[in-house]
C-alpha cells in the first residue's frame, strides 16, 4: 500500500503516526513536509537527509525502482526512513526537484510506502507530493477547530488527486468518529490515542515490544487493520 498523511492547522502528531504506521506495516516512511524534517531533531544524527539523494537519483535513472529503500535509513529498529532536510527552505526546495517522479519511486518498491506529507494546501508548490498514493488519511483533532480547519483540505486532496480520502482523529475527547465523518463525508479511520509517553518511545526507542503494548501503538495497529479492512479493493491488493 502507498498511504499518504496529512495534516491541517491544529493537527499535531502526523509524523510519529507516520512512523508507527511504517513499523506496524513493515514500510518505508518518507518524510516530505516541506516545512522540514523532524526525525532527525528528535533524535540527532542518524544518517544524511535521504531525500537530496533520492531526488538526484530520480533526476538521472529511467528505472526508480528501489531509489527510496536504498537511500532510508534505519533510525531504530523497525523505523526505515527516507530523511527530509530539517530546514524548510532546503527541504521544499528537495521536493521541487522531485517533483512528480515519486509516484514512480513509490510503484517500483517492494515494500509499503507511508509519506509523511505534513501540513498540505492545495496552494503549495509542493502540492503534488502525494500523487500516487493509493489512499491519503487526513489526520485531525476530534475539536471544532480541527474539523474546521480540516474541511477544506479533505475536498481539495479529492479534487486534485482523485484517490481515496480518509480521516485518522488524534486524540478522543471533543467529536465522535460518527459525528466528524457526518461533517465531512468522508469515512473516519482510527483514532490514535494521545498518549505522550508511547510516542516518545517510538521515537526514542524504535517499534520496541513496549511500544506495541502501548495505547499508542494499539492505537496505531488498530487504524492499520481498520484501513486495510476499509480500503476499496484495488487498494487492498497492493498492500
Amino acid at each position: 500500500m502507498r498511504l499518504g498523511l496529512v495534516s491541517a492547522k491544529g493537527s499535531p502528531g502526523v509524523t510519529t503516526l507516520a512512523l508507527g504506521a511504517g513499523a506496524i506495516m513493515d514500510a518505508i516512511a518518507v518524510e516530505l513536509d516541506p516545512s522540514g524534517g523532524d526525525v532527525e531533531c528528535w533524535l540527532g544524527p542518524v544518517g544524511e537527509p535521504g531525500l537530496i539523494r533520492v531526488a538526484g537519483a530520480l533526476r538521472h535513472t529511467a528505472d526508480p525502482s528501489g531509489v527510496l529503500a536504498d537511500h532510508a535509513v534505519e533510525a531504530h529498529p523497525g523505523l526505515r526512513v527516507v530523511l527530509a532536510p530539517t530546514g524548510g527552505e532546503q527541504a521544499a526546495s528537495t521536493l521541487m526537484a522531485i517533483g512528480n517522479r515519486l509516484a514512480a519511486a513509490m510503484r517500483g518498491e517492494d515494500s509499503s510506502v507511508v509519506l509523511d506529507g505534513g501540513r498540505w494546501s492545495r496552494t503549495q508548490p509542493t502540492a503534488g507530493r502525494l500523487a500516487g498514493c493509493d489512499v491519503v488519511a487526513v489526520a485531525l483533532a476530534p475539536t471544532l477547530g480541527g474539523v474546521a480547519h480540516s474541511r477544506g483540505v479533505v475536498a481539495a486532496l479529492r479534487d486534485s488527486f482523485g484517490m481515496p480520502v480518509v480521516v485518522v482523529l488524534i486524540g478522543d475527547r471533543g467529536y465522535s468518529p460518527q459525528e466528524i465523518a457526518g461533517e465531512l463525508d468522508v469515512p473516519v479511520v482510527g483514532s490514535i490515542a494521545w498518549d505522550p509517553r508511547g510516542a516518545h518511545a517510538l521515537v526514542t526507542g524504535g517499534a520496541s515490544r513496549w511500544w506495541r503494548r502501548s495505547a499508542h501503538g494499539r492505537s496505531i495497529r488498530s487504524f492499520v487493520d481498520a484501513l486495510a479492512a476499509w480500503a476499496p479493493e484495488e487498494v487492498g491488493a497492493r498492500a
